[in-house]
Parts: structure tokens; C-alpha cells; sequence
């Protein structure tokens, strides 16, 4: 029976030290990409008003309201931080080089900001991965779920931050 609890043991011990299978299995959680506007033809410049929209002190819907932009108004969209609160999942379709790795076909990256339609900033085993033109290379599992706040200035010189994008006109640069 000693024999018995010590060949467990020792089996548990080395198991807990072994490489895991899937080592890079980690992806972020609220990413923040600041400056990003997250669709094709985006521009932060002056932006027209389309509903009433409390601006904010801080990035919380709680934060004191500076100024509200009214329907209309004219205000400049400034920057803006897009927060991806759970990151995508994609499968790579064919072999290919990522951050300088090799990576294989069926494994699994990791889809962070949108940059238009079906375009996103990947991850891949812990980093970011730069400059990546391969979407048309991805099988995408699960798109990623995110927030834009959008930093706001009004003639006044008031400025804020709103998560309602939306309620702003001319952000996009692809009709003229």
C-alpha cells in the first residue's frame, strides 16, 4: 500500500510539472487599444449629433456629465479606446508565420479589436500579433465582444467620454 501512495504521488508531482498540451491557451480580457477607430473608412474629426448624448468625466457610465451634445450639435470626435471585454476565436486554415513562429493549420488564435468587416487585431500564444493581412486564412469561431468609448470636445472647449458611438454622424470617410 506504501508502494501504492507513493507511485500516486509521484505520478501527481510529475504530472503538475509537465509542459501542458495547450501552453498559450491564455487570451486577453479587457484589452484596451487606444487611438483605434473600429471600422473601415473611420476618422476621428468633426462629428454631427444624432440623438442627445450625455458626455462623461471618465470612461464608467457613472462618471458626472460634463455636457450633454445635443441632437444636431456639432462636436469633434478627439480619439477613442475600444475595450475588448472577451476575445474572439478564430482557426488558423493553413500553416503560416505569426510574430516570427511557425504556426499550424487548426490552431487557435485569438481575435481582439474590430477593424471593419471581419478584419481584427489577432493574438497569438500571449502577444499581439503585428501587421497581420491573413484574415481571409481564419475561420472565425467566435467574434470578439467590445466596448468604444469615444472621447468628445464641444465649441466650448468642454471635452468627455461616451460609450454611445452611435448617437454620432460622419464618422466614416468611405461615401466621399
Amino acid at each position: 500500500m506504501k508502494q501504492f501512495k507513493y507511485w500516486l504521488t509521484s505520478a501527481a508531482l510529475l504530472a503538475s510539472c509537465a509542459p501542458s498540451a495547450r501552453p498559450y491557451m491564455f487570451h486577453p480580457t479587457n484589452f484596451e487599444d487606444h487611438g483605434v477607430c473600429p471600422f473601415e473608412c473611420c476618422r476621428y474629426r468633426e462629428w454631427t449629433v444624432k440623438k442627445d448624448t450625455p458626455i462623461r468625466t471618465a470612461r464608467t457610465e457613472n462618471a458626472p456629465v460634463v455636457f450633454t451634445a445635443k441632437k444636431y450639435d456639432t462636436v469633434n470626435g478627439l480619439t477613442g479606446v475600444v475595450i475588448t471585454d472577451e476575445a474572439g476565436e478564430a482557426k488558423l486554415l493553413k500553416a503560416m508565420t505569426l510574430n516570427d513562429e511557425p504556426a499550424k493549420k487548426d490552431e487557435t488564435v485569438y481575435l481582439l479589436t474590430p477593424l471593419g468587416k471581419d478584419i481584427y487585431k489577432i493574438w497569438y500564444r500571449g502577444k499581439r500579433v503585428r501587421n497581420f493581412e491573413g484574415m481571409s486564412n481564419l475561420k472565425i469561431i467566435r467574434r470578439p465582444t467590445s466596448i468604444w468609448w469615444v472621447k468628445i470636445g464641444n465649441k466650448k472647449g468642454q471635452i468627455g467620454w461616451s460609450n454611445q458611438p452611435d448617437h454620432f454622424d460622419n464618422k466614416g470617410t468611405c461615401d466621399e
